[in-house]
């Protein structure tokens, strides 16, 4: 697969690197070689990647670890307060590197921790879920959690590259590979109709992991968020779009403390803003949600404890929510709803 150069049309940080191929993970040190330079390079990685973590250790002189225990309810400023103390700790300084080596929430704890850090060091992304190879660990949004605001607090920085290797997938369980499936259905979906039609055709080769369809699937979610993120750095525009069923899903999240996970919950809510938005062309999309196993999924709360979470979304306005929706399969829009559509 080939590389992306991200660079913003109108960039508030510098391009970002984003690379997508199997064997990558054993080549990091020879990236860092290319890349650069730094003081000092730090990993902070989720504990279950131990392994992975060691060998890396073992590979890149000087290399220190950061071992992160803990889902989306550790995305919070205490840890991030916990984390810039142990960088001190390492001595760490402007001029070194923080690597990433994890899922969705560990990149964006992970990116918002580099983005203020000393006022910013550089970042490396290394995401070991479909959902942070897909989504999360593109587009340099980086972010925390307060109280029961999701992602409220954050920062927008590119890191210097995205490093993503299929094969860290190998021991993800089946639940969270087809929870991570979902956000690529949703770029595709209100984004780029030949991508909805092949993961049509070839979703089932996808849920058997196979290898070049697991491959294309990944690598058509990293190329469409580029492409957005390219012409709307700062989400002023187009880059909205990349939120469907987003506004439904995280409070979906917030209200049930988290049980909901993300995938799920986004599964659940892109059906229910294209009925609040009165968008057509809903059964294809409610179709590929029934075979990646969530179509029995039902909403667990009444539609006015959904509002009120949904009062804590960053796209409210007064009396009103702005959700994006295709308009048709690739093609999206930006709608207010109100309590009255729900």
């Amino acid at each position: 697969m080939p590389e992306i150069l991200l660079k913003p049309r109108r960039p508030l940080t510098g391009p970002s690197r984003l690379r997508c191929r199997r064997g990558l993970f054993a080549d990091i040190p020879e990236t860092l070689d290319e890349l650069g330079s730094w003081d000092s390079v730090h990993l902070l990685h989720d504990d279950r990647l131990t392994g992975q973590a060691m060998a890396l250790e073992a590979s890149v002189h000087g290399l220190q670890r950061l071992p992160h225990v803990g889902g989306e309810t550790s995305k919070c400023l205490a840890e991030i307060e916990s984390l810039a103390l142990r960088l001190l700790e390492q001595r760490a300084t402007r001029r070194s590197l923080l690597i990433v080596l994890g899922g969705g929430t560990l990149c964006d704890l992970g990116g918002f921790l580099a983005s203020i850090f000393l006022r910013g060091i550089d970042c490396l992304l290394v995401p070991s879920t479909v959902l942070a190879m897909a989504d999360a660990a593109v587009g340099g949004k980086n972010g925390v959690d307060l109280i029961d605001y999701k992602n409220i607090l954050g920062t927008i920085r590119q890191p210097e590259a995205v490093l993503i290797d299929p094969e860290l997938l190998e021991s993800l369980p089946n639940i969270h590979f087809r929870e991570g499936l979902v956000e690529i259905v949703k770029a595709a979906m209100i984004l780029e109709s030949a991508s909805f039609d092949w993961i049509e055709e070839n979703l089932d080769r996808v849920l058997r992991r196979e290898t070049a369809a697991v491959d294309e699937a990944i690598w058509t979610g990293v190329r469409l968020k580029a492409e957005v993120v390219r012409d709307d750095e700062l989400e002023a525009d187009r880059r909205l779009l990349l939120n469907f069923g987003h506004t439904i899903g995280h409070a979906l999240e917030t209200a049930s403390d988290f049980d909901v996970s993300h995938g799920q919950a986004v599964a659940i809510g892109m059906p229910i803003e294209m009925r609040m938005a009165r968008a057509q062309e809903t059964a294809r999309l409610i179709g590929i949600i029934d075979r990646l196993g969530f179509g029995d999924l039902e909403m667990p709360f009444s539609a006015a404890a959904l509002w009120k979470a949904m009062q804590n979304d960053k796209k409210r306005t007064q009396g009103a929510i702005r959700v994006a929706v295709p308009r048709r399969i690739g093609v999206g829009k930006v709608s207010e709803v109100t309590l009255q559509d729900l």
